[in-house]
């Protein structure tokens, strides 16, 4: 099962996912009348910090379900190395999802930036879209595999 490539593109997709937990996607700093607040994005919420105090936390649960889920989907599919055509379908749909969460995460950055500020990306958002990469790598190596096993047949 490790021993294929496809199996390590996968388990690069679960670590890389799991990774968001401990790094922020986004910062935006603002100005209010006179006080400077920094908003921060991460997969547990968007946390505001004035003078480097923490003073809100507002969970953002859509980001931190999806997250959730294309760990357990990319754990699944990684389990699924019989059946390969099933796996090249679980990889679609996590790619889709990945996308989905791409989106979530531009938007939720956006929604606070204004005129004058600008939000500065952090290494969060790369490693989201690099997971991309990841399961469409691997669904090209599942395609190879199955059409390996398919002219195999074709020669019995």
């Amino acid at each position: 099962m490790i021993q294929r490539i496809q199996s390590v593109y996968l388990f690069l997709v679960v670590a890389s996912m799991a990774s968001l937990f401990f790094l922020p996607f986004s910062s935006v700093e603002t100005t209010e009348n006179s006080i400077t607040s920094m908003h921060v994005f991460e997969v547990m919420g968007h946390k505001t910090f004035q003078d480097n105090v923490q003073t809100q936390n507002a969970p953002f649960y859509p980001i931190l379900i999806l997250t959730v889920v294309v760990i357990v989907l990319s754990l699944l599919n990684l389990f699924l190395y019989k059946h390969r055509l099933k796996q090249i379908r679980l990889c679609q749909l996590i790619m889709l999802l990945i996308v989905v969460l791409v989106v979530l995460i531009f938007q939720q950055s956006e929604t606070r930036a204004t005129d004058v500020t600008h939000v500065v990306y952090h290494v969060g958002t790369y490693i989201t879209v690099i997971s991309i990469v990841w399961v469409f790598l691997a669904s090209k190596a599942i395609k190879k595999d199955e059409d390996l096993v398919r002219s195999a047949d074709r020669l019995r």
